[in-house]
């Protein structure tokens, strides 16, 4: 006698004879069977058979349902792979299904303004993608920039994956095997990362297509070669980033979130953008971990109503510890971190009695040069005040910099940290309403000094560059000549 088809969540009670069909999800295999997670157009369950199946194919499955803990499994008894039309209807249903579960979740926006509702739909779209690989069991990769705008961002993108999990009832050997996370430590996706990035997944017992998320970093022209790379290794991808993007960086990704993709700027930072992604893909609460990102890219969006001494210490440990990234930083130390005042405090005190001490010493070597256009520079030599690999790095210290002349200074101010193989930017408001841009600077020093520059990128009023050996001088006295023939207003 056959047994009727019955639709998966259907299934409540053990020793029952049972049909179903479904889509295989996942496949892990043991010594001496094989557990397969199948989907259908009501639900999920597990199947333990000996029967090789691959990952999508649509299986007619009878056998016995028994209890593994608190989980309810089918014991195969017959499996047989199902083709033609029949497997095209199943398909058909279960991706239909799936569409809908996918759906975004409603949440508000942290920040409510123009360009935030521009970016709802490219919001709306990453989460639907993120929430579909979690049910299509696809592995996943969290990629983020080591500061505090790329490691908040990537905290409540990763909560909210592994919330939804925990609601899919994965197991944490599921978990391990789906949901990755790495740091960034440069702006640029550099094409080592990627290979590395690449391999993660060729080690693992799982075949579906992996799901990318890139935050803070990489819409530069200099990580387009790595971008393509995931491309061709068949990766799906999410950028989410607030720095001035490649104008082609759209179509080397699945989808890219940025307010300049929209009509907005670069005081939208990551970290914000994430959290409004992760609201949509689980119920979270975000608020706090946003504002912490407005906080450590100083955009102009916190406001001082939001001020938060707190925040604020909070802010400099992230990007005191992202420095380290020698050591194994994962975002469970990071989160950590973030919930214990004791070593927050601790922490503080050391990166403010690092930025004091090496603030000193550039100081000594700083530079004030007046331009005929009114703009002044601020030079500040910055090699024998920063080691390399320790904090505060060149581009943190150029701000300290720059932030001990700004108020000082009525005029469009300009501050050059330079020393070894990099060049940083910091400029005030008067400097960019009176046409500067760091971004359009290091585009015309990468075309007028073309072997002189390996790469650069920012904000329009903090950026960096990385400079070929032997070339320092001649791309300063470049950058020099380049402020003086700004035509003020």
């Amino acid at each position: 006698m056959e047994v009727a088809r019955r639709k998966i969540s259907s299934l409540f009670r053990e020793n029952e004879l049972v049909r179903i069909q479904g889509r295989v999800m996942r496949i892990f295999e043991t010594r001496s069977t094989i557990i397969y997670t199948v989907f259908d157009e009501s639900g999920e369950i597990e199947v333990v058979s000996d029967y090789e199946a691959k990952r999508g194919e649509i299986l007619d499955i009878e056998g016995k349902t028994r209890a593994r803990g608190n989980v309810l499994q089918i014991y195969a008894i017959n499996v047989k792979t199902l083709s033609g039309e029949e497997a095209e209807r199943i398909d058909q249903e279960i991706e239909a299904a799936l569409e809908k579960q996918s759906n975004p979740l409603h949440s508000e926006f942290l920040i409510k303004d123009r360009h935030m509702e521009e970016m709802g739909p490219d919001i709306e779209r990453a989460a639907r993608i993120i929430r579909k690989a979690v049910f299509e069991m696809r592995p996943i990769l969290i990629r983020h920039h080591n500061d505090c705008d790329g490691i908040t961002g990537a905290l409540l993108v990763k909560k909210a994956i592994s919330e939804l999990m925990d609601k899919e009832n994965f197991d944490q050997e599921a978990k391990k095997k789906l949901l990755y996370t790495n740091q960034n430590n440069s702006a640029i996706y550099e094409t080592i990362d990627a290979l590395r990035d690449i391999n993660i997944f060729r080690s693992i017992d799982s075949d579906g297509r992996p799901l990318i998320i890139l935050i803070d970093f990489s819409s530069n022209s200099n990580s387009i070669d790595s971008l393509s790379l995931l491309r061709g290794a068949n990766f799906e991808i999410i950028l989410i980033d607030h720095h001035p993007p490649d104008a082609d960086i759209g179509s080397y990704v699945d989808c890219f979130i940025s307010t300049w993709a929209r009509s907005g700027d670069s005081n939208y930072p990551a970290g914000l953008l994430a959290g409004e992604v992760a609201k949509k893909i689980y119920k979270i609460n975000a608020d706090e971990i946003q504002t912490l990102s407005l906080i450590g890219d100083k955009s102009r969006l916190i406001g001082a109503e939001k001020e938060n001494k707190e925040l604020k210490k909070k802010a400099l440990v992230l990007d005191f510890l992202g420095t380290y990234s020698k050591f194994p930083n994962t975002l469970e130390f990071y989160e950590s971190v973030f919930y214990n005042q004791k070593i927050v405090d601790s922490l503080y005190k050391q990166a403010t009695s690092k930025i004091e001490a090496s603030k000193k010493i550039a100081m000594e070597y700083v530079k004030i040069k007046d331009l005929e256009n009114g703009f002044k520079l601020c030079l500040a030599r910055l090699d024998r005040a920063v080691k390399k690999g320790e904090f505060p790095g060149k581009g943190k210290l150029t701000s300290e910099i720059h932030d001990e002349f700004k108020l000082k200074v009525d005029a469009p101010l300009v501050t050059i940290g330079y020393g070894g193989s990099s060049i940083n930017f910091r400029a005030n408001r008067k400097a960019k309403e009176n046409g500067f841009d760091a971004n359009r600077l290091i585009t015309n020093l990468r075309n007028e000094l073309k072997n002189a520059i390996a790469s650069g990128g920012g904000h329009d009023v903090a950026a960096g560059l990385k400079v070929n050996k032997g070339f320092g001088k001649i791309v300063l006295e470049e950058i020099i000549k380049n402020i003086g023939e700004i035509k003020t207003k």
